[in-house]
């Protein structure tokens, strides 16, 4: 059953019960967005960012509504404005970076610093186009340490060794992939898994043969 001080300011936020449980299915961790701390002080501040998001054409009965106005509401205006002009500089135009907000309003959240960072990484010492990371943008969710550096370095060993022409992938995928399964697909599977478990844990995912932390993000 859904918890009615999540739910209350959600329909009063979409005008609709039957909307608000739609886009907590669609999305539960709105439940854990404060959205009353937000709607009741703001006032004209929160219904001008209703309509803000409203002029972006992001449908009001999708999940993404409610995130993306909750997002706007967190960030002041100084640190969007950073933020949309350091997506600038990799190449990308404000209408891109308004399509792809649309589509996960949570990129935004980002600090610019490792956005910074994990473009660097992406475009710099991947040779990846900006337009992958534009279209993939939940790669910016992930942990540059934990998750891209390590895998990067498995799998640039194995392209470098010609171990991966018959092993087809996705470069981006595999940066998606629950941890067990690259281990699985990308490491155990080759005679030099002792090497490449080297590698990995060089460069960080690992400590004395255990993975750090219960997550990778």
């Amino acid at each position: 059953m859904v918890n009615k001080t999540g739910i209350n300011p959600l329909s009063n936020l979409l005008q609709s019960s039957e909307k608000a449980i739609n886009a907590i299915k669609g999305s539960p961790c709105i439940l854990d967005l404060d959205l009353q701390k937000w709607i009741a002080p703001k006032g004209s501040r929160f219904e001008e960012v209703v309509d803000l998001v409203k002029e972006m054409g992001i449908n009001p009965k999708r999940s993404q509504f409610v995130i993306a106005v909750y997002i706007m509401l967190l960030l002041p205006k100084s640190k969007w404005d950073k933020k949309i002009d350091v997506y600038r500089r990799w190449g990308w135009s404000e209408e891109e970076i308004l399509t792809t907000f649309r589509k996960n309003p949570w990129f935004m959240i980002t600090s610019v610093d490792k956005i910074m960072r994990m473009m660097d990484h992406f475009v710099n010492k991947m040779g990846w186009e900006p337009s992958i990371i534009l279209k993939q943008s939940n790669l910016l969710s992930l942990s540059l340490e934990k998750r891209i550096v390590p895998r990067g370095s498995v799998l640039q060993y194995l392209s470098s060794k010609g171990l991966l022409k018959n092993n087809p992938y996705n470069p981006v995928t595999s940066f998606k992939l629950p941890e067990e399964t690259f281990l699985q697909r990308f490491v155990n599977c080759y005679d030099e898994a002792p090497q490449l478990m080297k590698l990995y844990r060089e460069a960080g995912s690992y400590k004395d043969g255990k993975v750090k932390g219960k997550r990778h993000l």
